[in-house]
């Protein structure tokens, strides 16, 4: 105690700010900010691995309603897909492959 009032008398410092309980609490927000198991940075790191996940879980979404789009049309036009993506063609047809660049 006679630190304490040494030290806030050396310093200028007000009794409030040398308060046992301030010094206690102050000790606890750096502990739990810094040497916890979920302090600060970690929590950060996980808030960032949250947001990836759900940007990841939007995309495979969206590819799984091409994928549902792309099924119907094969489901309808079986022919139109052979021909589009495996160049199938009849016996007196001749085919013509336009590539986009």
């Amino acid at each position: 105690m006679k630190i304490i009032k040494q030290l806030s008398s050396d310093l200028s410092v007000s009794s409030l700010l040398v308060n046992k309980y301030v010094i206690v609490t102050a000790i606890f927000f750096v502990w739990l900010l810094v040497f916890d198991k979920h302090n600060y940075v970690t929590q950060k790191k996980l808030a960032q691995t949250i947001e990836n996940l759900e940007a990841d879980k939007q995309k495979y979404l969206d590819l799984i309603e091409e994928v549902k789009i792309e099924k119907l049309d094969l489901e309808k036009n079986k022919e139109k897909y052979a021909r589009e993506h495996y160049y199938m063609h009849k016996e007196n047809e001749e085919v013509f492959i336009f590539e986009r660049n």
